[in-house]
């Protein structure tokens, strides 16, 4: 049997207007959340859900993920793409998650109001899957945060090595290596005929 690792449409290219989006979220326009939300809820939600294993955090995340970008929008200088800096805040979000799960310190974001709550999408992404999907899903759950980081955003985002590097500062070859040992241990967790990667 093998095995596909898709799970989710592929996300929406991020429109043209991006520059003009941002702007309008510096002087905050409350029309600009809502625009921002519509157009990057699904993606973030997707993302968040693969890097932290499927689990019952991914509301908190997708809140602190725009608590975040508005927050930090003054920052944004327009040197890389607003959903690749979303990704970016995406994964480190995942990660301070992971970081208060396993020391308990869970606290509610901010700054969060009633307007952003109604514009993020209630929907579980966690639908029935197919046995297949879940045995897949389990088994990038048991993989090692570094690991479970690449595959995803390698297999399931399908961005470049590249980009992942840039998107984790870190090298190209450290991706390398960290997706050639998340291989052997999926390899191990699947065996060789649930195993297609």
């Amino acid at each position: 049997m093998s095995v596909s690792m898709a799970d989710a449409p592929a996300p929406a290219q991020a429109p043209a207007g991006s520059a003009s989006l941002v702007q309008r979220l510096a002087r905050s326009e409350p029309e600009a959340l809502e625009e921002l939300i519509a157009l990057h809820q699904h993606r973030v939600r997707a993302l968040a859900g693969r890097l932290l294993g499927w689990n019952d955090g991914v509301d908190d995340v997708v809140q602190d993920v725009f608590v975040r970008v508005v927050e930090n929008v003054g920052r944004f200088r327009g040197q890389s793409r607003l959903d690749t800096w979303i990704t970016r805040i995406t994964i480190n979000c995942c990660r301070s998650w992971h970081r208060r799960r396993r020391t308990g310190q869970f606290h509610l974001p901010r700054w969060w109001n009633q307007q952003a709550q109604v514009g993020i999408d209630t929907v579980q992404s966690d639908l029935a899957a197919d046995e297949s999907t879940r045995l897949v899903r389990q088994a990038v759950r048991e993989l090692p945060r570094r690991y479970r980081e690449v595959v995803v955003l390698r297999y399931l985002e399908e961005y470049s090595v590249t980009e992942i590097a840039e998107l984790l500062k870190t090298r190209p070859n450290t991706v390398n290596v960290r997706l050639s040992r998340a291989r052997q241990q999926l390899r191990q967790i699947l065996g060789p005929q649930d195993y297609k990667c």
